[in-house]
């Protein structure tokens, strides 16, 4: 694979020469700035081989870099090895941002070549910030793939599809309404949106265009007196097709939207978001019209407080995630017992036959939970591909197992596994970090750690006004006390039936991060996941999703904890914990217990009710 990215590197830089460029730079993105994209947008992986669903890649004649984050500083160093491309770990010490390499990187008079398509406005206008102050030129129309990338895949054209109002809780017909609400108080006549999930949120339809996320390839007009879909006819149901028109908005071919926004003038003020529409898009706007601008389009804002209908079936879908979490649980403890009894009678464990049913590697795991959730009614896909890592592929924080990486399960050390699936009733995510067999004292120490910042967090409550930035330190302040940290955001908005990652609400570090600067509501769902990763050893995470809502206190707000299942107290040194997070684990266990029993097998159930025993 090194020397295949050699080549593709070889050729594109052989296109920059023969059309004036001197360096090129390549987002993760779509047309849409979506966060996980289609095969047809992965021009990224095709010239790094990074896998990734973050990156920014900068090609020069003579170097490359590719900026992530803490998520992915390890992956990206076992998948960067040998291909020509350096890996810059954004955000740490003495790193420079890819706008502040090329401006060093760059003479006077060269050209920066990107696709003004899949370059989010924000990002040009940084780009253009940084770059023009050293007489750099940017070169907008420029699609680094053209004439390399011979077996692309075509865009993707699945179905679309209605979800019913006994899902959703409202009508496209009532969203629209309150969005043009939102319009007339800013001012606008229009707004034109690019952003998937936002766009399938407000018309009430789902897809199926990039993998685990139910959305669809489409942009979107809303005026005063009319609404425009800008997808393929074709690929929609007669159901959905209805569903359109009684909302009072018309169906148009996905490409007319760049004709379509020519219509506007400078009479016409047009609600935009810089952060989520593409430059090419933006810039015909911003040349016809009065631009209305706002950090996020109202739909995204809206999206994140979810009514009474979709709060009532998270519960639901977390319920029936739930059984499919315990009867997982359940065959890998079976699995560890079988390895460990397999080890004591002298066979080698890496080789012991795993009873049927029961996973032997990570591959494995991952199957064995992906189809139990899937047997799950309603359960319409995964939320992401599952993360199973046992040992020191734990501390991978978003390590995916495969035919070459897999690794065989043993009788000790933990196997942490995040997963989430895609329910009719809501998105599901949760990560378990699961004793295999003995443990360290250091081990267990972390695995508590962690759990505590997760019940601290989980048991707040806090004024309204309250933004992400001001919770997360309740979640890392245990690990802190002892010299440990965490290289990721600790929350995450998710969508309802929607992107497992839903913007742009979150729990991080620093004010900084837009994401935290935003007073969380009642109605937002959240997760709630800290970890520690150490490299060649282990890595714990444990994660529940959260509802904001409000307080029995006047002015404040809590959370209700919607994920099920237990929390592996094999691993636990209870006298590490405060009462009073003793005192939830047992009141949560019991919760789970109770709501999880029935429909449960035997079996597995009667395991669930020794795995969430009080803790004494």
């Amino acid at each position: 694979m090194n020397e295949t990215i050699q080549k593709r590197l070889a050729a594109l830089r052989e296109k920059m020469a023969q059309e004036g460029v001197s360096a090129c730079y390549i987002p993760t993105s779509d047309f849409h700035g979506s966060e996980y994209i289609g095969d047809y947008f992965q021009v990224r992986r095709f010239f790094s081989g990074f896998t990734g669903s973050a990156g920014t890649l900068v090609v020069t004649a003579e170097e490359a870099g590719l900026w992530t984050d803490g998520r992915y500083f390890l992956q990206a160093e076992e998948q960067l090895a040998g291909t020509g491309v350096d890996l810059y770990k954004m955000g740490e010490p003495g790193v420079p941002t890819a706008e502040a390499w090329l401006a060093d990187h760059m003479a006077a008079g060269t050209v920066l070549a990107l696709d003004g398509r899949v370059t989010e406005e924000a990002q040009y206008a940084q780009l253009e910030k940084s770059l023009k102050k050293a007489g750099i030129l940017l070169r907008t129309g420029w699609d680094p793939a053209d004439g390399i990338w011979s077996d692309r895949p075509a865009p993707a054209a699945n179905p679309v599809w209605p979800l019913e109002l006994k899902y959703t809780g409202e009508s496209a017909a009532d969203k629209l309404a309150r969005l043009r609400k939102v319009m007339a108080e800013t001012g606008a006549n229009a707004h034109v949106m690019t952003t998937l999930d936002d766009i399938a949120w407000l018309f009430n339809l789902r897809g199926g265009d990039i993998d685990y996320n139910p959305v669809f390839l489409a942009y979107a007009a809303v005026e005063e007196e009319g609404a425009w879909l800008f997808t393929e006819e074709s690929r929609l149901t007669a159901e959905a097709l209805q569903a359109v028109k009684e909302a009072g908005a018309e169906i148009r071919p996905y490409e007319e939207i760049y004709e379509f926004v020519q219509k506007y003038s400078g009479n016409d003020k047009v609600l935009v978001s810089v952060s989520q529409m593409n430059h090419q898009l933006y810039g015909l706007l911003r040349d016809r019209a009065v631009l209305v601008k706002e950090a996020y389009n109202p739909v995204t804002l809206m999206k994140n407080k979810k009514n009474g209908v979709e709060q009532e079936n998270f519960r639901e879908a977390h319920r029936k995630d739930g059984q499919a979490v315990v009867r997982f649980l359940y065959r890998v403890k079976q699995a560890a017992a079988n390895l460990k009894s397999a080890a004591a009678s002298g066979a080698a464990s890496e080789f012991a036959a795993a009873p049927a049913g029961l996973p032997s590697s990570e591959l494995e795991a991952a199957a064995l939970l992906d189809g139990l959730r899937l047997q799950q009614e309603s359960c319409k896909g995964l939320s992401f591909g599952t993360i199973a890592g046992y040992g020191p592929h734990g501390a991978i924080v978003h390590y995916g197992p495969t035919e070459e990486s897999n690794s065989k399960l043993q009788p000790e050390g933990f196997l942490l596994v995040d997963s989430g699936g895609q329910y009719l009733e809501g998105t599901t995510d949760i990560t378990r970090t699961i004793a295999m067999g003995p443990l360290t004292e250091e081990q267990k120490l972390d695995f508590t750690l962690v759990l505590r910042g997760m019940i601290d967090l989980a048991m707040a409550k806090f004024p309204k006004g309250t933004c992400g930035f001001h919770l997360d330190t309740l979640a890392r302040a245990p690990l802190w006390s002892a010299g440990l940290d965490y290289n990721h955001g600790t929350g995450h908005g998710i969508g309802a039936m929607l992107c497992v990652h839903e913007g742009p609400v979150g729990i991080r570090k620093g004010a900084g991060a837009s994401s935290a600067q935003l007073p969380l509501e009642p109605g937002m769902i959240l997760s709630d996941e800290p970890g520690v990763y150490k490299a060649g050893s282990h890595g714990i995470r444990t994660e529940n999703l959260v509802l904001c809502k409000e307080a029995a206190e006047p002015g404040f707000l809590e959370f209700e904890v919607l994920t099920l299942a237990p929390i592996d107290r094999e691993a636990i040194l209870p006298e590490k914990m405060t009462a009073a997070e003793l005192q939830w684990l047992n009141e949560y266990h019991k919760r789970v217990r109770e709501t999880l029993t029935p429909g449960l097998e035997p079996e597995a159930a009667a395991w669930l009710a020794d795995v969430t025993a009080p803790i004494c």
